[in-house]
C-alpha cells in the first residue's frame, strides 16, 4: 500500500492547520520520554522501531532548515513527519510513540472546559509540551526553539485559557487516561507551581 499526498493542495491549507501539524510533531518529545518511564516503572514494553520512527519525526521538523511553512520542501517534511508518528503508533499498536503527558492535558482541555475555550489540537498538545518537558526536568531548549521558528501560538492566554483553567487542566490531566502512566504520576501539581508555570 501507499500514501498519496497532493503537496499543492496542502500548501493551499489555512496556516493555523500547518502550525497544528508541527504542534503535534513537536509533542513526540514529551511523548516519548513519558513512554520510556512508563516502561522503567511498570515494565511495559517499547518497541525499538516505532521509538526510533516517532524520534525521527520530531527530528525531521526540530531540523529542519526550511522555515517557510508554505513552501514546497517544508510542506513534505511535514507530512512525512505526521505520517511517521501515525505509523509509529501502528507498529506499536498504541498511541504512546505520539501520546504522553502533553496529550492528556489537552484531552483534559477539550473533555472539561470544552465550554470556556477551544484550542486547535496541534497547538494544544504543544502548549502542553512545554510544562511536561519541565515536569520531566528535560532540555526544553529544542521544543523553544521550535516554537519560535515557526511562530506556534502556545500562550494560553492567546486562546483564553485563564490561569484557572490552565492549574485545573492539568490537576485533571491523568484521570482523563487514568491506564497510562506519566510523568504526571510523579509530579507536584500544586496550584503555586502550576500559576508559576
Amino acid at each position: 500500500s501507499s500514501i498519496i499526498v497532493d503537496v499543492n493542495l496542502i500548501m493551499g491549507a489555512p496556516e493555523g492547520q500547518l502550525l497544528a501539524g508541527i504542534g503535534d510533531t513537536i509533542s513526540k518529545y514529551t511523548a516519548l520520554n513519558d513512554w520510556k518511564l512508563d516502561a522503567e516503572k511498570n515494565g511495559s514494553h517499547i518497541d525499538d522501531f516505532a521509538y526510533m520512527i516517532s524520534k525521527m519525526a520530531f527530528n525531521s521538523i526540530c531540523y529542519n532548515e526550511e522555515k517557510s511553512i508554505k513552501s514546497k520542501s517544508f510542506i513534505k517534511v511535514l507530512t512525512q513527519a505526521l505520517v511517521m508518528g501515525g505509523l509509529a503508533m501502528e507498529i506499536a499498536g498504541n498511541s504512546r510513540p505520539s501520546s504522553g503527558s502533553e496529550h492528556l492535558f489537552c484531552h483534559s482541555l477539550e473533555e472539561n472546559f470544552a465550554d470556556q475555550v477551544y484550542v486547535p489540537h496541534g497547538i494544544a498538545v504543544a502548549m502542553g509540551s512545554v510544562p511536561a518537558c519541565i515536569f520531566q526536568e528535560r532540555n526544553i531548549g529544542k521544543i523553544k526553539r521550535i516554537i519560535h521558528e515557526y511562530n506556534i501560538p502556545v500562550k494560553p492566554s492567546a486562546w483564553k485559557v485563564t490561569e484557572d483553567i490552565f492549574i485545573q487542566a492539568w490537576q485533571q490531566a491523568s484521570g482523563t487516561r487514568a491506564d497510562r502512566y506519566t510523568i504526571l504520576n510523579q509530579t507536584e501539581l500544586s496550584d503555586s507551581r502550576l500559576a508559576e508555570l
